[in-house]
């Protein structure tokens, strides 16, 4: 006969295995974790790039305005030239 010891599922080995499985879970939960972060990190920095877009479209849209006021101011000298 063999002693507890020896068996195959003695409680040391199941208490070893479900240690590493904690272990594991833990890991993995880590990993989890990890990704979300990054995953958090991504959508801040497609935040920031979705400003910085916002902020390129006003500053065209002021050049856009400025040109448009000088095409206008030039229409009205090349009248007032005219006129003279």
């Amino acid at each position: 006969m063999s002693d507890s010891d020896d068996s195959v599922n003695s409680n040391d080995d199941i208490d070893d295995i479900d240690s590493v499985d904690d272990d594991v879970d833990d890991s993995v939960d880590d990993v989890d974790d990890s990704i979300d972060s990054v995953n958090d990190s991504v959508d801040d920095i497609d935040d920031d790039v979705d400003s910085v877009d916002d902020d390129v479209d006003d500053v065209d849209n002021s050049v856009d305005s400025v040109d448009n006021d000088d095409s206008d101011n030039s229409d009205d000298n090349i009248d007032n030239v005219n006129d003279s």
